[in-house]
């Protein structure tokens, strides 16, 4: 909550001036880095490393929520939005769900080391989703 409260009123009126795309590009870019330096940062042994590199937190979830509920609110139609805020909370759900069952199981099995990996590779994924999906829109 630390840095998640000053990044969801940073990033959601950065989004204001620059665009919600933007933001949500910057964000999802952020999620890779955060995992890579945590897993570097415990490596090297370095707890204060490890606690900054966790504050992109803020940064990853944090203006990524409020800017995505900000840009599906505009993006739709006004008689659609419950339900399109709806679906996009239950696809959450759903991908948090499935992620923290795949990547606990990757700790269990292979450690945290394999665990950020994946992470930061799982989610590189989202930067071309969005390139490809923003074309359409």
């Amino acid at each position: 909550p630390f840095a998640e409260v000053p990044a969801m009123i940073y990033f959601g009126s950065l989004s204001d001036k620059i665009g919600r795309k933007k933001v949500i590009a910057l964000c999802l870019a952020a999620y890779p880095i955060r995992y890579i330096l945590t897993v570097t940062a415990g490596a090297a042994g370095e707890p204060w490393l490890v606690v900054a590199a966790q504050l992109l937190h803020g940064l990853t979830f944090g203006g990524l929520y409020v800017v995505s509920v900000a840009y599906l609110s505009e993006a739709v139609n006004p008689d659609l939005k419950g339900l399109a805020l709806s679906l996009y909370t239950i696809f959450s759900n759903i991908g948090s769900f499935i992620g923290n069952y795949t990547l606990g199981y990757i700790v269990d099995s292979y450690g945290f080391t394999l665990m950020y990996y994946t992470a930061a590779l799982i989610s590189s994924l989202s930067i071309p989703t969005l390139a490809i999906l923003s074309k359409k829109h």
